[in-house]
């Protein structure tokens, strides 16, 4: 428990310095620079890419699929397999996968490389905001974030490239949009849930007035968070549906394993309204409280609705399919990866303003989530629980 709470605060306080250390350069660093002048004026980002791609090359079990990854890798390296163990894995994943086997590197730079993909594109996504590194470094780690990543690690990549494709999305041309078509299919190699990128595309193109009504945006989330209690109108759609958006996605390997048979039994999960979750649900309902007046304060942002629009779409369906099955929710990690970057406009909203009690009590709320984890794999372990605490592969396993 100690390890993992010191690993997951001296992530974060590092990443929240070197972010705060960022945002009073200049944001506009890369016009008229050579190579050097980007490295050297852009040291801070740097340094934060490659601490996290360390932390998530070091880690051992922490996130759900790990050990299978690991296994898959070490027999790939040792020759044990020419295979990585399941024929649905995209081209993309088992030729660099194989790549680095066949480079002898060991499972540390392997799993640092995805970690780094990740990191890099998070970064590289929010360059012109800097303003907001501080309050991201701390959310990844202290938050839900960091331990989706190290579990679905290959849609996490894709994940983190549909933030860096959001400048894409609003200058709404078809020679833009042609562009991040072909980076979308081009993502399917690693993950097939990339095809969702395309639909998200279209779904960005409202701008409604309405979600800069606070009590309407409330209302529709409050709503959503009754119906995903007991989803009994999820039976329906599950064979017409679900199913058959699953397999696309490349999901259904799951389905294989029998996990969707206690929803069509009508048997759902429940999780219930424990601390963890209901920090959750109060931070939605923080970023949504706020959003009126955030827009007005960041009104020259012309990417912020869309931030919006995609955080609030990634909040009502993460609560609706909340007591489904964890493998249903995993495409809504495309979307509530924003409701991160919205918190971070949040507090840096509050923070500008002198509010700074609020903002304080707010981020000790949205980064109070980790805490709640790791306690409760400790004292309340579960398959579900147990994935949050954090080993370093160089140390004995207990």
């Amino acid at each position: 428990m100690f390890l993992s709470i010191l690993v997951y605060c001296l992530t974060a306080a590092v990443l929240c310095f070197l972010g705060c250390r960022a945002a009073q350069k200049n944001e506009n660093t890369l016009h008229a620079m050579n190579l050097w002048q980007i490295i050297s004026h852009n040291w801070e980002i740097i340094l934060s890419v490659l601490l996290i791609a360390a932390v998530a090359g070091a880690r051992w079990h922490t996130g759900y699929d790990h050990g299978m990854y690991l296994d898959q890798y070490q027999n790939l390296l040792n020759g044990r397999s020419h295979s990585m163990g399941r024929e649905r894995y995209e081209w993309g994943f088992v030729a660099i996968s194989r790549l680095f086997a066949w480079m002898h590197v060991h499972h540390f730079f392997y799993f640092a490389f995805w970690g780094l993909l990740q990191a890099s594109l998070l970064y590289y996504a929010l360059r012109d905001r800097r303003f907001l590194l501080p309050w991201v470094g701390l959310n990844l780690m202290l938050g839900i974030y960091f331990v989706e990543w190290c579990n679905s690690m290959r849609q996490a990549v894709c994940v983190c490239l549909f933030v860096a494709m959001v400048p894409l999305i609003e200058r709404r041309t078809w020679r833009h949009f042609a562009v991040f078509a072909l980076i979308a299919l081009a993502a399917m190699l690693i993950h097939r849930s990339a095809a969702l990128l395309i639909p998200l595309y279209l779904l960005t193109f409202s701008n409604p007035s309405w979600g800069r009504r606070r009590w309407i945006t409330i209302g529709i989330f409050l709503v959503c968070v009754g119906l995903g209690i007991y989803p009994v109108w999820v039976q329906p759609l599950l064979e017409w549906v679900v199913k058959p958006l699953l397999g696309l996605l490349s999901y259904n390997v799951y389905d294989e394993s029998g996990m969707l048979q206690p929803i069509i039994d009508g048997t759902f999960r429940n999780i219930h309204f424990g601390p963890a979750r209901v920090s959750l649900i109060l931070v939605d309902l923080l970023v949504l409280f706020y959003y009126p007046r955030v827009r007005r304060y960041f009104s020259d942002d012309r990417l912020l609705h869309i931030y919006f629009i995609l955080a609030f779409l990634g909040m009502c369906l993460e609560n609706l399919l909340m007591n489904t099955s964890h493998f249903i929710l995993r495409p809504t990690q495309y979307l509530t990866i924003f409701v991160m970057i919205m918190s971070a406009y949040t507090l840096c909203y509050l923070w500008r303003n002198s509010r700074r009690l609020m903002a304080l009590a707010i981020a000790i709320l949205i980064n109070s989530y980790m805490f709640i984890a790791v306690y409760k794999a400790v004292y309340m372990p579960t398959a579900e629980n147990i994935p949050y605490l954090y080993h370093f592969f160089f140390l004995p396993q207990y």
